[in-house]
Order: C-alpha cells, then sequence, then structure tokens
C-alpha cells in the first residue's frame, strides 16, 4: 500500500476523543483568532514534511495556520467555527 491513497467517508472512520477531530470535518468553518476577528474559513490543508497547514482565506487574505496544540484553542462544532491563537507577526 505504500505511496497508495485511501478514500473513506467521515462517517465510515472510527470515532475519536472529545478533544480530536479530523481534519476534514472542519473544513469550511470559521477561523476566529484569540481577539474575535474573524480570519475567514478553512479552504484546505497543506501538509508538509514537517507539519500540517490550515489554508484559510478571508479578510486577510490567503493565511497559513499551522496545526499545532498552542495554535489551536478549541473547535466549536456546533457554531462550526475553529478558535485560533496567531502566531505573532502572521496577521497584522
Amino acid at each position: 500500500l505504500k505511496g497508495s491513497t485511501i478514500v473513506a467517508s467521515l462517517d465510515e472512520l472510527p470515532p475519536l476523543a472529545e478533544d480530536e477531530t479530523y481534519l476534514e470535518a472542519i473544513r469550511g468553518y470559521r477561523v476566529i483568532d484569540d481577539e474575535g476577528r474573524e480570519l475567514g474559513r478553512i479552504e484546505s490543508f497543506l501538509f508538509t514534511n514537517i507539519s500540517i497547514l490550515i489554508v484559510s482565506g478571508g479578510p486577510f487574505g490567503e493565511v497559513l495556520l499551522p496545526v499545532l496544540d498552542d495554535t489551536i484553542r478549541s473547535v466549536d462544532r456546533a457554531n462550526e467555527t475553529v478558535c485560533i491563537q496567531v502566531p505573532e507577526g502572521l496577521v497584522e
């Protein structure tokens, strides 16, 4: 299977812990920073050798946000929002 792509719908995947989510499940969610500013909506994800980045498009243009424990503050499934701490200098 090396190099293969595996495709499954979200409802076919095993359930996660309360503080976990599948990335695809939050596509389209609004991204809000600690100050309450809306940065846009999650458009896609960029997988690099060292990290995963959320690609958000909105009033600040395209913003690449690292998926890290200290960056993602919360995921609100009911309101379809992700609250993040913006790394210093990323959005002005």
